[in-house]
């Protein structure tokens, strides 16, 4: 019981598929119950992901919370595959899908997931709740056929956790739309809740380009010269089906 083949070479754990499966609210598997997901026992690999206690634990820690970050940890723990995304339409298991590209497409033989990063940001040094750089990633978990969209920050947030889990998929759906709008929804909450003030720049090198990311921006931080945005950036759809 230490690790389920998922096919093509990829390999997890059992302790991070029942991660995986907590995180996304999934049936659990007949022996889930039986994992030290806490590694309490402190049995398991240092390089396996499990469940973790926040920075700052205030209490009681939610198991649901603590698996959805682990499971954005697992995502950051890939390596990033741009050239490997594939259009969200050609994701296995679509309609005659056999006769299409898979995500997997391109992928090193140990690659958990097909992981993609959107964009990073660095948040301004005088905002107390999101300091330092963010970076959000989509990705394709082929165990369960579902997309994911994760933010990973080099700061804990208020609850404690730096690496979070933003919003899930399946391939079926507007993924492009979803993935960006998990994104201004995450930024509304630290605006609404945390008082957060727009980020100072873009950074890296992701599927979205900066002006991309600054329209999504626009959405959070209005600005009153500037004339209405699109619901995502249409130049991200296209990147994905380009690719």
């Amino acid at each position: 019981m230490t690790e389920v083949i998922l096919g093509r070479g990829n390999r997890l754990h059992a302790v991070e598929c029942a991660i995986v499966r907590l995180a996304l609210k999934l049936p659990a598997s007949a022996q889930d119950a039986l994992l030290d997901l806490w590694d309490h026992a402190g049995h398991l690999p240092a390089a396996v992901v499990r469940l973790e206690q926040p920075v700052r634990a205030e209490g009681r820690v939610g198991t649901q919370a603590a698996a959805e970050s682990a499971l954005a940890r697992l995502v950051l723990a890939e390596p990033v595959a741009p050239a490997a995304m594939a259009s969200t339409r050609d994701a296995p298991g679509a309609a005659g899908a056999g006769a299409r590209r898979s995500p997997l497409r391109g992928l090193q033989p140990q690659a958990h997931f097909l992981t993609s990063l959107l964009f990073g940001v660095r948040w301004q040094a005088t905002d107390k709740h999101a300091q330092g750089s963010e970076q959000y990633r989509l990705a394709w978990l082929p165990m369960v056929d579902r997309w994911v969209v994760t933010a990973s920050h080099d700061h804990a947030a208020p609850d404690g956790y730096k690496d979070r889990l933003l919003a899930s998929m399946p391939h079926d759906s507007e993924v492009p739309a979803l993935a960006c709008e998990s994104v201004v929804r995450y930024w509304q909450t630290l605006r609404r809740e945390c008082a957060s003030q727009r980020w100072s720049t873009c950074t890296g090198s992701g599927r979205l380009e900066d002006a991309a990311v600054q329209e999504l921006a626009d959405r959070v931080w209005p600005q009153p010269w500037q004339p209405a945005r699109p619901a995502w950036p249409a130049q991200f759809q296209r990147s994905l089906e380009t690719a």
